[in-house]
Parts: C-alpha cells; structure tokens; sequence
C-alpha cells in the first residue's frame, strides 16, 4: 500500500486529499478536504496557519508522497504568497524525510482528462466515473487535490510499467 498526500494551495481554502494506492489493484480516498483559512489575517499569519494545519496533516497520515500542485494566478501579490506557502511546507517534508513532487495544474489535467485546458467540471467527471465519487460532495479544491494525486499514480504506473 502506497499513501499519498496531494495539496492544492489558495489564498482563502486549500485542497488536500489522502489517497492510498494498491499497485494495480484499487485506488482508495481515505481523506479529502477543503482548508478554509482565517480571513481577517495579515499574509504571514495566513502563511503560517496554512502551513501548520497541512504538517498536522502529513504526521497525522505519513504518506510516502507529498504532491503540491504549482501556482498558476494572474495577481501577483497572492502568486507571492503561494510560493511562500509552498516553499515552507516543502521545506519542512524534505526536513521530515518525506518526499514531495510538484505538478502544474495543465499537466494534471492533461494527465487525468488528455486537455490540459479542461474545465474543474470535468475533472470532476473523471474522478467520479473512476473513483465512484459523487460529484455534488467533491469542492473545486478537494476534486483538485484529488486529481493531483491521481494524476501521480497514472503517471507512477506508466513509468513503472516502462522499466520492467
């Protein structure tokens, strides 16, 4: 058994999900949510909340794989504080012993849909057609999260699938 820990970052609520992997055999949800964070907060009290309440996570679960997708947003004051958010959590998995990977939201939906330019609609779709998830429970960040971690495994299983 194989546990992954995939993480969509906001500046307001973030994505996670815990997903653990069978090579092969069966793909399981064991924990998906969406963050909120606290609204009335400077950007580095928001920056540290985000962080503490994603490492509370990683040692509640301790998954082999840490994936946290990439920042993609026009406004240039909340890229900033995603890349902070980011660089702290994945400083602290490297420190942990933990490995973490990186994935722009293109190639995971290239991966999961084949249109790295699908709809969050869509990715939906997928998961709930592949995973048996009821699509009216899955959040935009939660389906994200997700999604990043099954775009991992499709991934992981074709590389495996090449070397042997």
């Amino acid at each position: 058994m194989f546990r992954i820990m995939a993480i969509d970052p906001g500046t307001f609520k973030i994505g996670i999900a815990i997903i653990d992997y069978c090579r092969r055999k069966s793909v399981r949800v064991v924990y998906a949510e969406s963050i909120y964070l606290s609204v009335n907060q400077t950007k580095g009290l928001k920056i540290l909340e985000a962080i503490l309440r994603i490492l509370f996570f990683v040692n509640i679960y301790n998954p082999q794989q840490v994936i946290i997708e990439t920042v993609f947003i026009g406004d240039k004051k909340s890229l900033l504080v995603l890349e902070f958010f980011r660089g702290g959590v994945s400083s602290y998995i490297l420190e942990s012993g933990y490995k973490s990977i990186h994935f722009a939201p293109t190639l995971t939906k290239k991966i999961v849909t084949g249109n790295g330019h699908s709809t969050k609609e869509d990715l939906r779709n997928i998961l709930s057609m592949f995973l048996g998830l009821k699509k009216e429970y899955l959040s935009e960040d939660m389906s994200d999260a997700i999604a990043l971690s099954f775009s991992y495994i499709l991934l992981f299983d074709f590389y495996f699938t090449l070397k042997i």
